[in-house]
């Protein structure tokens, strides 16, 4: 399943690509990846709308329409699953085996491709509502964090993959966090506060929670769009490298 780290990239590369440009039709091709949404729902809703903007929200793709039928903004939701991809094809470009929902576009055409059909392509914002705070923002700091912790009485690893907690985090960044903040897994997440060594210290693990300095807290930037792609904290220390052969097609 793909990371945090690399859902950030794929909506950085998508964005400047996709904003401006209007979605002529939909195919879907397995409606599953919709629900609950219904395909005539989709259909209906997005022909004719406008990408205006695309962010990321834990793991989801966030893409915000306008469209001329409609006087509020259109939120399509966006999730990879396990295998999924999007990417941008040329009009002409034939559609892959496993194409779950294709946007023809006025320029190209937006494809969501999934093997084992488990991601989401939906205008159901519900689990939107759900997460917790967004650990490469502002608002995300150690001691708001230590405040989330002392109310659970989960073991730390746990707490960290709740997503109402904490936003994005996977398995792979909630045990390397805890490794190198030498904390285990299974202490209370209550008595994290505790731990000689400070919370703050998952700064250089996490590289979700900011360090009270800037100079050593850490935030995801795309160094080089060559891939494989190495993601830098903003002291220069490669924090990941992510390679999305497997997400990013030719333009």
């Amino acid at each position: 399943m793909p990371e945090l780290p690399e859902v950030e990239v794929l909506v950085r590369h998508l964005a400047p690509r996709l904003v401006g440009r209007s979605i002529l039709s939909v195919n879907v091709c397995r409606s599953r990846v919709l629900a609950p949404t219904s395909i005539r729902s989709l259909t209906h809703t997005l022909r004719g709308a406008r990408f205006v903007g695309l962010r990321r929200r834990a793991k989801y793709l966030v893409f915000n329409l306008h469209s001329p039928k409609r006087h509020s903004e259109i939120i399509l939701v966006g999730h990879l699953g396990m295998t999924g991809r999007m990417y941008l094809l040329p009009c002409d470009a034939p559609l892959p085996k496993h194409a779950a929902a294709v946007l023809d576009l006025d320029r190209g055409k937006f494809v969501f491709e999934d093997t084992r059909y488990f991601g989401r392509l939906t205008l159901d914002v519900t689990a939107l509502g759900r997460l917790g705070m967004e650990p490469l923002e502002a608002e995300f700091t150690p001691e708001r964090f230590a405040e989330v912790l002392k109310r659970s009485a989960q073991p730390i690893k746990v707490k960290l993959l709740d997503q109402s907690a904490v936003a994005g985090v996977g398995n792979i960044y909630a045990s390397e966090a805890l490794f190198r903040a030498g904390i285990s897994p299974s202490s209370g997440a209550r008595f994290a506060r505790f731990f000689k060594r400070p919370l703050s210290a998952a700064a250089a693990c996490l590289w979700l929670i900011p360090a009270p300095e800037p100079k050593t807290g850490c935030s995801i930037s795309v160094v080089n769009l060559k891939l494989p792609i190495h993601i830098r904290s903003r002291s220069g220390f490669t924090i990941a490298r992510v390679n999305l052969a497997s997400n990013v097609a030719p333009r």
